[in-house]
């Protein structure tokens, strides 16, 4: 049984629908996949009813900060509905929508013919439109042949048009997943620039460590194993898909986790039957 818990979809920055994600991820032979968009759950709630071909993990990467570094959290096995992550989901989209508004004056100010809606154009979901639309949107505008180049030459971390988006606590990321009946997972923290950080969100109340991750080596895993063992933590692994070529793996089942690996985290998920 192979599992992967962290993918993104059209509803925050991936390029696969909810349905095509999920087919996509049975075709590969998985038995799980876990919907983790940015700030969002309307990819889950886009699933609806629908009969998956394969079990369906509802969940979230919120992004928190710390003095030092960015943390990214994740929730898995949130109810999607529940009226404190719905209103904390509503909070962080206004501040997107500033965030887009103020990026786009500035481009505006850099000489690009640019507009609100030309960027919303570029998203499947306006509420989790983030970065990666705006560069859709500049590339559609050709003035960069690719979002990676636009990123580079503009929307990097200090970059002239970047502008930092307003973040949860780490506390108040993992209070609101478990109010929501979910999971708390440190994200990838091999990608957390500061060590303190990442021990100030393991001092947060989180239940585990998302210990694979394609950005982590053999040397990582082994001691972020060993340390949720030692911390007695529930040990999390996901590809962090978005089927963006160049951005980890861009095939869904490419970079996959034996359920043997996570097995105390699959049965408080229930998905261990």
């Amino acid at each position: 049984m192979l599992v992967d818990l962290h993918t993104h979809t059209t509803f925050s920055d991936g390029r696969l629908t909810p349905v095509g994600l999920v087919s996509a991820a049975a075709r590969s032979g998985l038995s799980a996949v876990a919907i983790t968009d940015h700030d969002a759950v309307d990819g889950c709630l886009a699933l609806g009813a629908c009969a998956a071909e394969i079990e369906v993990v509802c969940g979230i990467e919120f992004s928190a900060d710390d003095e030092a570094s960015e943390i990214h959290i994740l929730g898995l096995g949130i109810g999607p509905r529940n009226v404190q992550l719905a209103e904390t989901v509503r909070v962080l989209r206004r501040r997107r929508f500033l965030r887009i508004e103020m990026i786009v004056d500035k481009l505006i100010h850099l000489g690009y013919d640019l507009s609100v809606d030309d960027v919303f154009q570029c998203a499947h979901s306006p509420h989790a439109v983030g970065r990666p639309h705006v560069a859709q949107a500049l590339v559609q505008k050709n003035y960069f042949g690719s979002v990676r180049e636009a990123f580079r030459a503009l929307l990097h971390h200090k970059g002239p048009a970047y502008v930092p988006h307003a973040k949860l606590t780490v506390r108040q990321a993992v209070d609101t997943i478990h109010a929501a009946g979910g999971v708390a997972i440190v994200a990838h923290p091999g990608l957390i620039a500061a060590p303190a950080s990442f021990a100030a969100a393991l001092a947060a109340g989180v239940d585990g460590i998302e210990v694979f991750h394609p950005q982590h080596g053999a040397v990582q895993v082994r001691q972020y194993s060993a340390l949720a063992a030692e911390k007695r933590l529930l040990v999390s692994g996901g590809s962090d898909f978005h089927a963006i070529p160049g951005r980890y793996p861009v095939n869904p089942g490419t970079f996959a986790i034996p359920a043997s690996s996570v097995r105390p985290l699959l049965d408080r998920l229930g998905l261990l039957k």
